[in-house]
Order: structure tokens, then sequence, then C-alpha cells
């Protein structure tokens, strides 16, 4: 009981404090929608790539940065710092404190408007065998939130018996509720034959910051092999995840609800009824986007589901003939932002927008001769609050392929409409790439140059 009063305290708060911003956007009505982007690209700092999975109100960004160095044990490895940027400035996120001989890395996946954000740390420890050889001893994963005010890292608690070595946190809400996965090897887990399971598999968790409460969430099924990982949570207390399971019908993902007024109970969505539901974000309104397979598909499609009246909306694709999309996260405005196969040399991807029933490639809403593929648009804000953009609509974050490199971009709407470009190959094959470059290489022959007409 006293749980519910202290969240519904919360909420109660922030929900006054959404109708203020509401009340403050319905004032700017006069403003029109964006049809036209100004692409900023974030940086990299003394990495090579950088890609970008979250914007709060204040227009700061989280993500993560990627590079290659040699490592202890004189092997290339792929080495990841979170960032955050916010007023041109890129700072990387610390980890949580290392022992000695041990390499650290560092990864966030969301921020909320108080400037806490969703992440882990993660440290590989080195040591000699007994031939006097480096080699790695251990390695753990920790769920972890930043301050990004102060620059601090704090540990995710972990759950009592049966925990093993690895968790991540995946969202953080407006009042501190964080999300994620942790690894668990239940101690009276059985198979169906009735023998010890002995494996770890991830279970979802919210963990309350304020209140220092951690909650584990379990999956559909409680069958030992299966898993469930949470993906988001908003202001009113409901969070949504993946279950997923092994039964005699095969291999099943679903998407799941959980309400932290009842935090035991776990509630299924009913999204297209095929194979696979995997849910990414959901808006204080209750809706959700992510994508899904429909019963008479193999592809994802993108959705929308409205959880109040049950309605389930596929979003579609840029391309028809290569059926694969995907939504990211949606706004309070329900603008929705995501990635759609574009081209087949092979897998070509590009970030849409999604709004009044439309989905726009978003490499058309930019500048001609940029330079930038936009391949994945991640988050979308509330509002450009401050900014003469001549619009109300959100500012999106994402990752591109930069002049041969994967970047993570920034897109600030503005006044005016985007240019007409024609199409083109791009034949030049010259340039240094990085490493996640050359994976990405087909992704370069599609280029937007201005047209004549």
């Amino acid at each position: 009981m006293f749980r519910n009063q202290k969240f519904n305290l919360r909420k109660n708060r922030l929900l006054v404090k959404k109708a203020l911003i509401a009340a403050a956007l319905a004032a700017t009505t006069s403003a029109q929608a964006a049809d036209y982007y100004d692409v900023v690209d974030l940086g990299v700092l003394d990495f090579s790539d950088s890609e970008a999975f979250s914007i709060n109100n204040d227009d700061a960004v989280v993500g993560n940065l990627v590079g290659v160095v040699i490592n202890p044990i004189s092997v290339a490895d792929i080495t990841y710092s979170g960032f955050v940027s916010q007023n041109g400035v890129m700072s990387q996120l610390s980890t949580l404190p290392l022992e000695d001989d041990s390499v650290g890395k560092s990864y966030t996946f969301h921020i909320n408007n108080g400037g806490l954000a969703a992440g882990a740390s993660y440290e590989q420890k080195f040591g000699l065998n007994e031939d006097g050889i480096t080699v790695i001893e251990s390695d753990f994963e920790q769920a972890v939130y930043f301050d990004t005010n102060n620059d601090t890292t704090v540990a995710i608690p972990l759950f009592e018996g049966g925990q093993t070595d690895g968790s991540r946190a995946a969202a953080i809400s407006d009042n501190n509720f964080v999300v994620g996965f942790m690894l668990h090897d239940p101690e009276d887990d059985l198979d169906e034959d009735g023998n010890l399971v002995d494996g770890a598999y991830p279970h979802g968790f919210i963990y309350d910051i304020d209140g220092d409460e951690l909650f584990k969430i379990s999956p559909l099924d409680a069958g030992a092999f299966n898993r469930l990982t949470m993906r988001d949570i908003n202001q009113n207390g409901l969070a949504v995840g993946v279950s997923a399971e092994v039964n005699d019908d095969g291999f099943f993902i679903r998407a799941v609800l959980v309400d932290m007024q009842t935090p035991d109970a776990i509630e299924q969505l009913p999204i297209f009824g095929g194979r696979e539901q995997q849910p990414h974000a959901i808006n204080d309104s209750n809706v959700v986007v992510g994508k899904a397979i429909r019963e008479d598909s193999f592809n994802y499609e993108a959705f929308r589901y409205d959880i109040g009246s049950g309605e389930v909306t596929g979003l579609g694709f840029l391309n028809d003939s290569f059926p694969v999309s995907d939504a990211f996260d949606i706004n309070e405005s329900g603008q929705i932002v995501g990635s759609s196969q574009f081209e087949n040399v092979p897998a070509n991807f590009h970030a849409f927008l999604y709004e009044n029933g439309e989905m726009k490639n978003l490499n058309s809403l930019i500048d001609c001769d940029t330079g930038w593929i936009l391949n994945e648009a991640r988050s979308i804000n509330d509002s450009t609050t401050g900014m003469s953009t001549g619009s109300d609509d959100g500012i999106i974050v994402g990752t591109g392929i930069l002049n041969g490199q994967k970047r993570a971009f920034k897109l600030i709407p503005k006044a005016g409409t985007a240019p007409v470009c024609e199409v083109e190959e791009d034949d030049s094959g010259s340039g240094s790439l990085s490493l996640s470059g050359l994976l990405l290489l087909p992704l370069l022959g599609w280029r937007r140059r201005k047209s004549s007409k």
C-alpha cells in the first residue's frame, strides 16, 4: 500500500507538470509541422564511430562511442564508451570503479528529463595462467544509471539469490524508475523432466531509484529456458518488455506489459498475432511502438499499439519491395521514428518519421549533398522550446553513415520545405573507412543531389 501511495504522489506531481507543458505547447499552435531538417554531426571524440539512442526535452543526447583497441592480451578488441552531448559539448560517461589490471567499458541507451541515463558498466579482469600468458580471468556487466548533471555512475542492485554475472538497464522514466534485465539462475528451476537446470537466463527488472526497491519480472511461461527483458517505462508506471519462450510448437517472442501498481502481474499484449512482437517504447499517453510479425508473414513491420483503445496499427514500409520496418520511439505528439529497409545491396535501411498516417524517409527531408545516409532514427523528444525552428515537431537523433563513417546525428526541425533532389549512385570508391564503415560499405550507394529542374 505504501509503495502505491508513494508512486501515485510522484505520478500526480508529474501529471501536473505534464499538463503545464501541454498547455504551453497548445499556445504555439500557429507553428507549422516541419518538412525539413538540419542534420548535425554529434562527433566521435577519440573514437572511430558513434551512435545516438536517446534525447530528452533539454536537448541532451546519449549514446555510445565505438573504437578498436589492443587489449592487455594483445588482441584487437571493440571498445565502447557511453556519452552525453548537450549544448554542442560531448563528454564520456564513466564506468564503475575498476580493479587493477582491468579494462572498463560503458554503454548508455536512454536519458530522462532530469538528466539521469540508463545503461551498463562492463569490466574485464586480466591475469596470468600457469604458463605465464595473460588471459581474461573474468568479465562482468552491471546495470547502472548515470547522473549526467554531476558525472556520477551508480550501480543498480542485483537480485537476491541465483544472481550471475550480467545485467543491463534499458530505459529510465522521469519519476526515476529504471527497467532492464539481469541474468538469473533460480535455485530450484527444473526442466520438463524434473531435472535441475544449470544455466542463467535474463529476467526483467524494475528499479525504483528514490525508494531503492528492486522488482524481478519473470517470463510469461515459467519454463526453465525462458527469458524476459524490459524495454521501457512511462510516467504512469506502465512498462513494456519482451518475453521469449520455447515450447513444443517452437520459439516465440511476446510483447508484455507490467503495471507498477501490481508489479507481480504480467500481461501479454495482443499485437498482430504472429510468432514475434518486440515493443521498444511507450509514451505517457500509453501508446506502444515496436516491431512485430503478422500471422501470415515472415517479416517484421513497425507497429503502433494504443493500450487504452486496444487498436493496433501497422506503419508500413518505405519500400514495399522490401517489407521490413521497426519503430524505436514515440513522443507525446504521436510522432514515431524508426528504420525501414529501403534497398537490397544487401540490406540498406533508412531512417523514417511516421506522422499523420504517413511514413516519411528522413533522407528526403534534409539538404542535398550533405554526405549523410540516415539509417536509424532512434529517439524523438517532445518540443523545440527556445529554438527558432518555426515548428512544434520534436528533435530526432539516431545513427547514419557520414562520408563512410558510422556517426550519431541530430535532426533539428526548421522552417521551409526540403529541396527536391535527384538520387544517383555514388561510385567514387575513394576515402578511408573505419571498421564499422567497412561493414556498412554497401550502404554508401544511395545519395541525394539537388535537382537542376
